[in-house]
């Protein structure tokens, strides 16, 4: 519950980057062409949208993340327009 409620509070500080809030994340499967296979090693847990003028700024805004500070990590991505 701890966790749940310093994610709140990182949403609501980081609220003006925020798009999407995101949501935890369920075991998943990796799919090709031919083949369904869970996933292994490698999980997304949770995921959120949030907006920056690059991806230096996206970093810096993550950086404050509470996951990092629970051993966790961050991936950040830039998304595309298309």
């Amino acid at each position: 519950m701890e966790y749940a409620l310093e994610m709140s509070r990182w949403n609501r500080e980081i609220s003006n980057s925020l798009l999407d809030g995101g949501s935890p994340t369920t075991a998943g499967r990796k799919i090709t062409h031919d083949s369904i296979k869970p996933l292994e090693g490698k999980v997304v847990t949770c995921y959120c949208i949030i907006e920056a003028c690059n991806l230096e700024e996206a970093v810096e805004i993550s950086q404050s993340a509470p996951p990092l500070y629970e051993g966790g990590s961050a991936e950040v991505y830039k998304l595309l327009a298309v």
